[in-house]
Formats: C-alpha cells, sequence, structure tokens
C-alpha cells in the first residue's frame, strides 16, 4: 500500500484514494490505510473506504451509493426515486437497457435476422449479448406494454431508442428537480464491453444513442424541463449569477393542432431550481400530447430547446399512430480545420405532424456506412410542424477516404432522404414490398419488403402506415437494403365479420 500511494500520488489527475469497489477491506488493512499510511504520505484527497458501503471503522459516512436501478422503469419513478429514496441524495451508478441501432446490429450478430418464437423480435445469440439479463427484461415488458408489440426487429429497436432518450433525460431531470438534494449522479455505464443490449450510451462501433443527446440537454447550465411526476415545468440554473428570461410552452396534438401555447417572464437566482408552472389540466385525458419548451435569454437569444410527449401514465401507444413527416436537412456551411470536418446542417419538418427521433447521419457515400465517431451537437430530435433546427457536426476527413460524403435523414415516423453533400442532389430511395398475406388464427398480416432504389451497404428505416378500411391501425418500422429482405409480422387484432382492405402505405394493398 505505502509503494502504490507514492508511486501514484504525483499524478495531477488522481482525485480521490478509494479502498475496494463494491465491498470494503477488512478492519487490518482498512484501518492502517485510513488512519496512518494515507495521512502521512499524502493527506491533500479524499479518503473512501469503499465504492459503496460504510465499514463500521470508517471516520465519516461516504453519502453515496452504487444499487441501480439497472435496468428500465416507468419515468415517474425516476422522480420518486430522487425525490424520496435515501440513496439518491448522491448516485453512483444508476443504468438501463440501451439497444443499438439496426446498423450496428447487424455487424455484431450474423443471426439477426432469425428470431424466436418466444422473444420475438429476439433470438438466443441475442442472450449473449445481454438480452437474456434480467435487467433487460424489465425494459423489454415496458416497451411492449407501453408502447406496442414490434412488427420487426427494426420496429423494436426503434422503440427502445425512445425509452432510452426519455429514461436518461428523466434520470437527470429528476436530479434537477430537487436540487440540491441531489448531489451528483454518474451513470452505468459510458459503454460496453463488447456489442451490447444493455447500459450504454454509444455502442461498440462508437455510434451514440438518443439517451446521450438528452442527457446533454438536461444537464446544461440553464436549462427548462417538464416533470412527468406532476406535470410541472421548471427552470434549473447550475450558475453563480442571476439570469433574467423568458420561458415559451406549447402543447400540440398528433395531428399537429397547436392545443396551447403561454409564455412566462422568469427572474432567475444563481444556483436554483424554479417552479414556472402546471400543464393545463387537458394533458391527463389519456391522449398523446407533443410539449415543446423553450428558453429565451434577455436578449432574445434561444438558449435552451426541447420538444417531447405527454400521455397519461407515461403510456405512449398513440405514437404508433403519428402521421408519416417529410424532414429535409441539408449542409448549409462546411469547413476544415486541421485534420476535421465541420458541417452545420439545416433541419426542418415541412410536415403538418411531429416528426419523432429524427436522426441525421453523414454517409461514407450513397447508402454507405455512417461515418463514426462523428460529434453532433444534437441529434435524435423532434420537431414540431413546420420547425427548423441547425446542428454541426464534426469528423475525421480522413475516415470518409475517396468516397462523396451522403447526408441521411431517418427517423421513427420520418420517410428517409439521403442527399449528396457537393451538390444537394438527392439519392434515389425507394421501398418494394414483395408480397403479403393474412393469418386468419393469429390475426397477424405478414409482408416482406426489400429495397428498389441505389444499393449500398446500409439499413435504411422506413416507417409504413398500416391501415383498415381506411382507418389508421399503427405505423411499424422496416430496414432494408437491395440484397436483404425484412418480414414484418404485424399485429391487427379481431376484425368484425365482413370483407376488409388492408394498406401498407402505398405500397401493398389487400382484402380479407
Amino acid at each position: 500500500m505505502k509503494d502504490c500511494i507514492m508511486r501514484l500520488r504525483g499524478h495531477p489527475s488522481l482525485l480521490v484514494w478509494c479502498g475496494s469497489n463494491e465491498k470494503f477491506p477488512q478492519a487490518d488493512i482498512g484501518q492502517p490505510l485510513q488512519n496512518d499510511l494515507l495521512p502521512t504520505l499524502d493527506g491533500t484527497r479524499p479518503w473512501l473506504p469503499s465504492s459503496d458501503e460504510n465499514p463500521p471503522w470508517r471516520k465519516e459516512d461516504i453519502l453515496f451509493w452504487s444499487g441501480g436501478p439497472y435496468q428500465l422503469v416507468r419515468l415517474p419513478e425516476y422522480f420518486k426515486l430522487y425525490a424520496q429514496d435515501p440513496k439518491s441524495i448522491s448516485k453512483n451508478e444508476i443504468g438501463l437497457s440501451s439497444p443499438p441501432p439496426i446498423n450496428s446490429v447487424v455487424r455484431a450478430i450474423p443471426d439477426y435476422d432469425q428470431p424466436d418464437s418466444l422473444s420475438f423480435p429476439l433470438n438466443r445469440t441475442f442472450g449473449y449479448h445481454d438480452a437474456t439479463d434480467n435487467y433487460y427484461r424489465n425494459g423489454d415488458k415496458i416497451i411492449r406494454q407501453d408502447l406496442g408489440e414490434p412488427a420487426t426487429l427494426t420496429d423494436y429497436l426503434w422503440m427502445g431508442d425512445l425509452y432510452n432518450s426519455a429514461s436518461y433525460r428523466a434520470i437527470y431531470e429528476a436530479a434537477n428537480k430537487v436540487r440540491p438534494r441531489n448531489s451528483g449522479t454518474h451513470i452505468w455505464k459510458i459503454n460496453a464491453a463488447w456489442p451490447s443490449m444493455m447500459q450504454q450510451v454509444f455502442d461498440w462501433y462508437l455510434r451514440p444513442n438518443a439517451g446521450y443527446y438528452s442527457m446533454r440537454s438536461a444537464c446544461q447550465p440553464l436549462h427548462v424541463q417538464h416533470s412527468v411526476d406532476d406535470q410541472s415545468v421548471q427552470v434549473v440554473s447550475t450558475l453563480a449569477e442571476p439570469s433574467e428570461l423568458r420561458v415559451s410552452i406549447t402543447l400540440t396534438d398528433i395531428t399537429g393542432r397547436l392545443e396551447y401555447s403561454e409564455e412566462y417572464p422568469v427572474v432567475m437566482p444563481a444556483d436554483t431550481t424554479l417552479k414556472v408552472c402546471s400543464l393545463p389540466d387537458f394533458v391527463k385525458d389519456g391522449h398523446l400530447h407533443f410539449l415543446g419548451l423553450e428558453l429565451v435569454d434577455s436578449s432574445g437569444r434561444s438558449i435552451d430547446h426541447v420538444v417531447t410527449w405527454v400521455q397519461g401514465e407515461c403510456q405512449w401507444q398513440e405514437l404508433l399512430k403519428v402521421g408519416l413527416a417529410e424532414v429535409e436537412a441539408k449542409v448549409i456551411s462546411q469547413r476544415h480545420e486541421g485534420n476535421e470536418t465541420i458541417y452545420e446542417v439545416e433541419v426542418i419538418n415541412h410536415s403538418p405532424v411531429p416528426a419523432v427521433q429524427v436522426w441525421v447521419e453523414v454517409l461514407c457515400g450513397p447508402q454507405g456506412n455512417e461515418i463514426l465517431p462523428s460529434f453532433w451537437t444534437d441529434n435524435a430530435l423532434t420537431l414540431l410542424p413546420g420547425e427548423k433546427r441547425n446542428v454541426t457536426v464534426r469528423f475525421r476527413t480522413d475516415i470518409l477516404g475517396q468516397a462523396s460524403a451522403h447526408l441521411m435523414v431517418e427517423g421513427f415516423n420520418v420517410h428517409p432522404r439521403e442527399i449528396k453533400v457537393a451538390n444537394n442532389e438527392e439519392v434515389l430511395l425507394k421501398l418494394k414490398v414483395v408480397n403479403g398475406n393474412f393469418n386468419v388464427v393469429d390475426n397477424i398480416l405478414k409482408i416482406n419488403v426489400t429495397s428498389d432504389g441505389v444499393d449500398g451497404q446500409r439499413y435504411t428505416t422506413w416507417p409504413l402506415e398500416v391501415r383498415i378500411d381506411g382507418q389508421l391501425i399503427r405505423t411499424v418500422r422496416v430496414a432494408i437494403t437491395k440484397e436483404k429482405q425484412e418480414t414484418a409480422f404485424i399485429p391487427i387484432g379481431t376484425l368484425p365479420p365482413g370483407e376488409h382492405r388492408i394498406e401498407v402505405g402505398k405500397y401493398w394493398f389487400g382484402f380479407l
């Protein structure tokens, strides 16, 4: 112990001495280290007997805990934990299931497209990547109960990313709400030791998930947020100086109709969380509402912008019925700094409906692999009708090699679009339904889809509207390439007697 202290004590990055991880050392080791060696040989840094426990011989309580939860829980539970749980006063481990996107899954799991009937759309190989873990199963249950049964693996992964985004946001906004009760929160973990479905904010291939961006949003020094436990809105400041601000609040239904709009002036004290208002009672009506929050400073500059959604008990079944959105993304400026390329990208929702979880990516050539790592100022955007956002991305120029840079836009309900950056020329993307049939016994519509457009390496996501007799039942997501089909198993439910027309987007229809 003496040798270790003398070897390490000169490092300026050494913050704290810790006796043991998750357990504390036996007394005949821990006490001399605590009482004699460290005070004599260093004495400049805090000492923790353990990462999460208090031994009886400690000098003082450490007052922080591990213990998770390590699985996805319903969003109000995070607000309850941070408001009431004594072990959430300082939390050094908390995490949840975090499925990667389809283009990472196909690289890591060769038989990804051979689902097991007991765990559709997953299979046993996913178990080697942590999808049979008890922590994972809890999140799987919540996704199916609160959002809906997936029709494809792609559908499932997008659903998981929605919860990933909302949950990481809720963790930090729940801590914000009760400041200064919580002195800090560390997530478990930043990334996994190999391709995994659990506890990561960027995956094995260095692709961030939506939780990465929602966490960054929640941790800004000036932030406006919504609390799902009591439907209130707060402004959070971690600055040392007071601020004069204005909060704008809008509520929009799933058709894009504006339901509510209000502004509040806020005189914000330093280092404070301040309640601004409560949302109107109609948000508790059981329907889905999109919530837009914007924080503007005294000069009129927007300093924080959040769009999320609200539905009773945080069960979002109506997300499957939001209409399809047309989103445009284009590079409006570009430059080089050293060995990096930097794009400023304008993203516009041209649709009358909200565009949910819009992802923008830079590709190596038409339908090529995404450039990774790439560093975006924001992504996984939800855009209200007509809304425009500007984001910036930087990446190493040499990753592009001799390929042309292409900009790709996808989303939960977004028609995919790809453009060549050099001339804003749009790449032809086309989906083809190969065939379809209906299983009357199980009330399942089965369709096979593939790409009929430009060939490439990536799997591109298409949202498909499923209608019966002209009525939208739900949307499903499929991911296709020119060489590969995806099969969707779409639960329809029991239909009344008689003939019925089934339509899958503009691509296929049949009669029952």
